[in-house]
């Protein structure tokens, strides 16, 4: 039986006391109680983030927010079915309340992945780094109160989101690079005890989206190295299978992405300001760095130590050094950008 304490606030508490007490402990779902302890119900990081949008105040009760139809099973009607059932939905976990409604138990996926542990049937070829020390910027305000890798998307994290899509591949080891609210970050994963390995490494300063990876130990030879806000719906095996084949130091997945102008476009020949052509609404095509790559160990040494230094500052260094880099081009449909609001937005509607 857990600690429940982290887990209860009391329905007259503040929603910015909510966002503290999910922040401070990496719970995604708290139960709601009354004055006498008594269960009434459970506020979401999902509910927080619909009552910030609307620009619900800090400072107002939860109690306007709580979800008083929300799931629960008194102690002696137990039904593990249904409970399983609902964790497969996205729920985080089913409080167990005693006959005087007081909340005295919860059941998560751990108590199943305990019973049905199996043993991983396939060796990782590659280790795999996930860089979510950013501040979010392009996910304001939303990431003034929540990290970018625990945005809420259907009753899960965005973190997981992205690791599932590792996990279609058969990964199930796991590096972070942390920084922003990184207390947060650790305390939510310590709290959620996947079935899959995951190690942290804090980035005492920003290390920017590449830098992290040099102070992180035991990595494999190659390494697949993604943004926290980068969903990429492709076998990374087949995609690994290329970068050794092409014999590649680094390999950037990249998608073509097809851009269409809002505008004619003008060209005109300088000085006397003369029309010579005209388009109407060009489209143009692009090969896109997705922010995932596959790299050999042996370019680590071109980052520097405990400085800030962008993918994209490796990249130009190894073009200049003339070492060998290459691309895998998926379609742009097997590429979402999370971290922008307009594509978070999207991927909501994706998932529904």
């Amino acid at each position: 039986m857990k600690n429940l304490t982290k887990y209860i606030i009391k329905n007259n508490s503040t929603l910015h006391a909510c966002v503290k007490r999910m922040n401070q402990n990496g719970i995604k779902t708290l139960i709601v109680t009354n004055k006498n302890g008594e269960y009434i119900g459970t506020i979401s990081s999902g509910d927080v983030r619909k009552a910030i949008a609307k620009k619900f105040g800090l400072n107002k009760k939860i109690i306007h927010l709580l979800n008083d139809k929300s799931v629960f099973f008194s102690e002696d009607k137990i039904n593990f079915k249904i409970i399983k059932k609902k964790l497969i939905e996205g729920f985080d976990y089913v409080p167990i309340l005693n006959s005087q409604k007081k909340v005295i138990n919860i059941i998560g996926n751990s108590y199943f992945l305990k019973k049905n542990t199996k043993p991983h049937k396939k060796k990782n070829l590659f280790s795999v780094v996930i860089m979510s020390g950013g501040k979010g910027t392009r996910l304001k305000p939303f990431t003034n109160v929540l990290p970018k890798p625990l945005m809420p998307v259907d009753n899960k994290t965005l973190i997981e989101h992205v690791i599932a899509k590792f996990q279609e591949s058969g990964i199930d080891k796991f590096n972070l690079t942390l920084n922003y609210k990184s207390q947060t970050l650790i305390s939510f994963f310590k709290e959620l005890q996947p079935e899959y390995g995951i190690e942290f490494t804090i980035e005492k300063k920003p290390l920017g989206t590449i830098g992290g990876v040099k102070k992180i130990k035991n990595l494999k030879n190659d390494i697949l190295i993604s943004n926290c806000d980068t969903i990429i719906k492709e076998d990374f095996n087949k995609i690994f299978t290329n970068h050794k084949k092409k014999k590649n130091l680094m390999t950037l997945i990249v998608a073509k992405k097809k851009i269409k102008l809002a505008y004619g476009v003008c060209k005109s020949t300088g000085k006397n300001g003369k029309i010579i052509n005209l388009k109407e609404k060009p489209q143009y095509n692009f090969l896109v760095n997705t922010g995932c790559y596959f790299i050999n160990k042996k370019i680590l040494k071109f980052i520097p130590n405990n400085i800030k230094f962008d993918a994209t500052d490796l990249i130009n260094k190894l073009i200049a050094k003339k070492i060998k880099l290459g691309s895998y081009e998926i379609n742009e449909k097997k590429w979402l950008d999370v971290g922008q609001l307009d594509e978070y937005k999207k991927f909501l509607k994706t998932i529904k």
